[in-house]
């Protein structure tokens, strides 16, 4: 039927302007126009975000939304309003009046009683439409909805995935290189000032400087990780194998850890959704070696053998107990 043809298309896709692409194209396919458009609700106006043929509208055209004009009558009374001719209906904006004879059709975008949209159509002829096709277009308007909607939410979904990754990364540039930064700045202003005094203890400024050091590369460190964090995901352009070399490579031997990665088996055509996790974990042990483990040497092995997949990360680093109390 067409509900479940139209709404296995429109499904197809979460991208706005692609779904907005799709609605206009499947509309074709069950009704006929010569222009056709689509506007979203923006306070009191409506504003056209696609448009095809000749339709009365371009893109972002923006029509107010009053009380006496057709297209607010769409919107209150959620359902399709049919013109049989744009030229002589009293409801038509008068400032888009038309001499020339056609017919029009105007459907509601919304879910439940919330209206955020048009959907239109038009004809150069007259009573070109029926009620027959103000039923199609009903429907066809729903799912179209529907689809609109879902590419708003998962819009939405992606804008606050952004936000929170900015507060993480804004939480640990506070908990790691500023506060480097900040010691660096204390105990070099220090130093400074016991100069002036001309305090030189030789022995305690070496053991001074090198506190700097330790500082600096810890530092370091952290701004290596942070930055590989913020490179786009390489996972779908270069795999597993790939993306793990690019990590060791960008971060651990960038702050003198000898890292090598080892493979066995068949490793490099594996299904995305497991090389994400299997990544997700490397890379957290690998950034807790590198703030915590004082290693200078670390191995990745991913191998595969007699169906089982194995992942470990060794490094010669401190370590820990895992039997005392912490």
């Amino acid at each position: 039927c067409i509900r479940d043809r139209v709404a296995t298309v429109l499904s197809s896709s979460l991208d706005r302007s692609e779904i907005l692409n799709i609605i206009i194209e499947q509309l074709g396919q069950v009704l006929q126009y010569d222009g056709a458009s689509i506007g979203l609700i923006e306070r009191d106006e409506l504003v056209i975000v696609q448009a095809v043929g000749d339709s009365f509208w371009r893109v972002d055209d923006r029509l107010p939304l009053r009380r006496e004009n057709v297209l607010a009558q769409v919107l209150q009374q959620r359902q399709v309003v049919i013109l049989t001719d744009v030229a002589k209906a009293e409801s038509w904006p008068i400032w888009f009046r038309s001499h020339t004879a056609g017919g029009w059709m105007g459907a509601p975008l919304g879910r439940g009683r919330a209206m955020f949209g048009l959907l239109s159509v038009r004809q150069h002829q007259a009573e070109a439409y029926r009620q027959e096709d103000a039923e199609i277009l009903q429907i066809f308007a729903k799912q179209a909805a529907l689809a609109i909607e879902n590419a708003r939410l998962y819009a939405q979904a992606q804008t606050v995935a952004i936000d929170a990754e900015r507060q993480r990364l804004a939480r640990e540039l506070h908990d790691s290189v500023t506060q480097s930064l900040y010691s660096l700045t204390l105990f070099a202003g220090g130093w400074a000032a016991k100069a002036e005094r001309g305090e030189s203890d030789v022995p305690q400024m070496v053991k001074q400087f090198k506190q700097l050091e330790e500082i600096s590369v810890r530092g370091n460190k952290e701004m290596r990780l942070l930055l590989h964090q913020l490179r786009p995901p390489i996972l779908e352009e270069v795999g597993l194998v790939g993306a793990l070399q690019q990590r060791l490579e960008a971060v651990e031997q960038r702050v003198n850890i000898k890292a090598r990665l080892l493979t066995h088996g068949a490793v490099d055509e594996l299904p995305l959704a497991i090389e994400e996790q299997l990544f997700a974990i490397a890379q957290e042990a690998l950034t807790n070696i590198v703030r915590h483990a004082e290693a200078t040497e670390v191995i990745v092995l991913l191998q595969r053998k007699n169906g089982r997949l194995t992942l470990s990360v060794t490094d010669n680093g401190i370590g820990f107990d895992p039997e005392a109390p912490s």
